[in-house]
């Protein structure tokens, strides 16, 4: 798969730049500098998202053994 190719950092940086250059008010604004500026507290949001994806995942799973 194409998407295989790429880190996730490429394509979180890819994604942010791709929806940054989408607003037009920031036509004159350094797109990669905004995107540096971005890219950290997003990846440390998605981060927390799939920790805590993760753990109700988990719980979910830990539940239903003890059922059976």
């Amino acid at each position: 798969m194409l998407l295989e190719a790429f880190s996730p950092h490429d394509l979180l940086t890819a994604y942010i730049k791709n929806t940054l250059a989408g607003y037009p008010r920031l036509e004159d604004q350094n797109l990669d500098d905004l995107t540096v500026e971005l890219l950290y507290p997003t990846d440390e949001a998605a981060e927390h998202c799939i920790k805590e994806f993760l753990a109700l995942r988990l719980d979910d799973d830990n539940e239903h053994e003890l059922e059976q």
